[in-house]
């Protein structure tokens, strides 16, 4: 019997909880995991493996998706959204006021303020380095150009780069490889 629309995507949203705690999960310890957080069938037995296995695919399938199609701007601002949260909080917490006494908030510790600054700041950051990164920023010689700091290395730098990891063992040696000059070269220079 076919689980209701809403009754599934809950079972998909317990199934992502479990799995973002323990990724490499198996079927049958996800069914058991499902059982404790009270999916069952109604002869109180766990869900069916292969029902379980297509929602785990589902799940799976669903978040590449949804990645696959989020473009970046979208991604920030649901970002600053998220931390709009905690920002005012710590604001709340880093410039405490009679106001928030008045409220019933106790004052927090001298401590506890300037561990709310430095995470305030640490926020700001890290949500000014993912714009900077997404190219949302404008410099007066133009856009900034991200093509430039993820420039693939040089073949003589690559060169060097493997045989320091040869060396040290990372990768193994590699046999040497004899270079070939094309014959069109040859008759251009004749």
């Amino acid at each position: 019997m076919k689980k209701p629309r809403t009754q599934e995507e809950k079972i998909k949203r317990a199934i992502r909880d479990v799995i973002v705690i323990d990724p490499l999960i198996s079927i049958a310890r996800l069914q058991d995991a499902l059982f404790e957080k009270g999916y069952k069938t109604h002869s109180n037995q766990s869900l069916d493996w292969d029902y379980v296995a297509r929602l785990k695919n589902k799940v799976h399938r669903q978040s590449i998706e949804n990645v696959n199609h989020q473009e970046v701007t979208e991604r920030i601002a649901q970002l600053k959204e998220r931390y709009r949260l905690v920002f005012e909080r710590l604001v709340r917490i880093a410039f405490y006021s009679d106001d928030m006494k008045k409220d019933g908030m106790p004052p927090p510790s001298y401590r506890d303020q300037i561990t709310a600054l430095r995470e305030i700041s640490k926020l700001d950051v890290a949500i000014f380095g993912a714009e900077l990164d997404a190219g949302i920023f404008e410099r007066h010689l133009g856009k900034l150009e991200i093509e430039k700091r993820s420039r693939p290395l040089s073949p003589e730098l690559k060169a060097q780069m493997l045989k320091a990891f040869a060396n040290w063992g990372i990768i193994p040696h590699a046999e040497p490889t004899l270079t070939i000059e094309s014959t069109d070269s040859r008759v251009a220079e004749q």
